[in-house]
């Protein structure tokens, strides 16, 4: 697999590191949220899944991570006394 794809869900990833750019213009760092900490707790929470280190995770992928592990968290530090 190309390191231009995607490893979860094989379309472009748009890294630029891929592409012969510096890290630092790449989209993944401008992001509210730690890219390397996300896929962390993705491989952990899915242990089946096996992803190569030297594809980046796109975009997309990487922001429904966020959201799943967003409501995790909301999920469980919500308390309603009775």
């Amino acid at each position: 697999m190309s390191e231009n794809c995607c490893p979860i869900c094989q379309q472009n990833n748009q890294c630029s590191m891929a592409n012969g750019q510096s890290i630092a213009t790449c989209w993944c760092m401008n992001t509210g949220f730690s890219a390397v900490d996300l896929i962390k707790q993705y491989l952990h929470q899915h242990p089946q899944v096996s992803l190569n280190k030297q594809q980046c995770v796109c975009r997309d992928c990487l922001e429904k991570m966020a959201a799943s592990q967003l409501t995790a968290q909301t999920s469980v530090q919500i308390y309603i006394p009775e």
